[in-house]
């Protein structure tokens, strides 16, 4: 009784079904890349970061599973995890400081966001992605600058 439900309670979803993938025609990545928003992004981040290294993410929760490195977003933190004390946190040197002893190498986030970011995402605040950050050409991830 499910299967016949699940076309109409997933209608939003282009391709509920990859038939093709399943029967061997598409490959998973080819698949992810058609499917998948931002996937060139995380196999371009996948090449780049190194073991050890940590992604902070906003809005990009989806990725997760996909990425060679811990991703840490604010939604999916604890109590004592570096985006919750990165988000009391002032936009500025220290900041930037306290991320790299976290072992932050990116920040992943999409351009949605980026339009005024709440206060609890400092990191996000165009000061501190103008002076402390680069953007990766034609990607959604910000590198920091050593």
């Amino acid at each position: 009784m499910q299967f016949p439900t699940t076309s109409i309670q997933f209608w939003n979803i282009p391709e509920r079904f990859p038939i093709a993938v399943a029967l061997g025609r598409e490959t998973r990545e080819h698949f992810l890349e058609r499917a998948l928003g931002g996937y060139a992004t995380v196999k371009y981040l996948n090449e780049v970061t190194k073991a050890g290294d940590r992604l902070l993410g906003v809005d990009v929760e989806q990725f997760r599973f996909y990425l060679n490195v811990p991703l840490e977003t604010l939604a999916g933190s604890t109590g004592g995890s570096m985006s919750r004390t990165a988000a009391g946190m002032s936009p500025d040197e220290r900041l930037l400081r306290r991320l790299k002893e976290a072992r932050f190498s990116h920040i992943l986030v999409r351009r949605g966001a980026l339009k005024d970011p709440p206060a609890w995402y400092p990191y996000l605040k165009p000061a501190f992605l103008d002076q402390f950050t680069v953007m990766e050409s034609a990607m959604r991830a910000r590198l920091f600058i050593d």
